[in-house]
This record gives structure tokens, sequence and C-alpha cells, in this order.
């Protein structure tokens, strides 16, 4: 599971980290100890309205939309493919990351019967990566160079990152 903000895709102007296609393709490749290809997916807070005014079904559909169209822009939505089991918006839950629901969902969506303990999130979120830590999930933290807290800080070495957790 990606996050896209700050983990995929830099701030303003918005355009992809170095690496993060070849990265995207190595870790497609990648298959599990049973031979497994691994699935990818995105898991986002994308414009998540207040819980105050939830959102209804044409709203999240407009969101899922527009997401998807930064996706299809950023020349990454092959990666997930097809979008409806490959790519979770908190909206479609009505709750926010790290809340678990998300995830479970994510995995629902993807067609999986796996616990949460056989999923790895990257995200530069620290306080998600704690979070999701205690539902037994793996994880890999996103951040600049030099950021003491990450253990991914160039997108060139996620894919052995992401084997040595297989």
């Amino acid at each position: 599971m990606f996050d896209l903000g700050e983990t995929l895709l830099t701030g303003t102007p918005s355009a992809l980290f170095p690496g993060v296609v070849p990265a995207l393709q190595a870790i497609q490749a990648l298959q599990t100890t049973a031979n497994q290809s691994l699935e990818l997916c995105l898991v986002s807070n994308f414009k998540m309205p207040p819980p105050a005014a939830p959102a209804k079904p044409a709203q999240i559909q407009a969101l899922f939309d527009e997401y998807l169209a930064i996706l299809s822009g950023l020349g990454i939505r092959s990666f997930f493919e097809p979008v409806e089991r490959h790519v979770t918006l908190s909206t479609h839950c009505g709750v926010s990351k790290p809340d678990c629901r998300v995830f479970q969902l994510a995995v629902l969506r993807l067609g999986l019967k796996v616990p949460l303990s056989s999923c790895l999130l990257i995200t530069e979120e620290a306080p998600h990566i704690a979070t999701v830590q205690q539902f037994g999930m793996k994880t890999l933290r996103f951040g600049a160079p030099g950021d003491p807290g990450a253990q991914l800080q160039d997108w060139s070495m996620a894919a052995g990152l992401v084997a040595a957790l297989l």
C-alpha cells in the first residue's frame, strides 16, 4: 500500500519523486515466498470531507475521478489498474487514515482474504506508521535524505527494502 502525497508525489508543483516509476516497476515484479505477485494499491485521505458532512455517493465518485485524473497526469495510473480494486480513498469508508477500517477496505477492494499483518504501507506520515504497526502491518517510512526516521530516502532502494520485508 502506498500513500501518494509527499511519498510518491512531491509538493508544489506536483511531480513524482525521482525514481518512483522504476521503483513501482521493480516492486510490481517482486513475488512473495509463495511465488505470488504483489498487489500494489494506493490508500489516500485525498480531500476527505469533515465527519460532520459525510460525502454522498456522487461526491465520492467525483473525488475518485479527480484523484484518478492526478494519477493519469503523473503517468502512474497503469500501476493501479483496475482502479476500482487498487485505489481506496478514505471517503470510500467514511473515516480517515490511519483508521484500521481504511486499510481493511483496501484489502477487501483488492479481493484478498489476508490479514493486515501481511500488508506493507509506504508513507511519509510517522503517526500513520506508528498506528498501522499496531495492526501488525509492515511499514517503510519515506523521507528526505537526512531524515533520521526514514528508512526509504531514495526510490532506487525501494524494491530491495520491500523484498527484504517479504
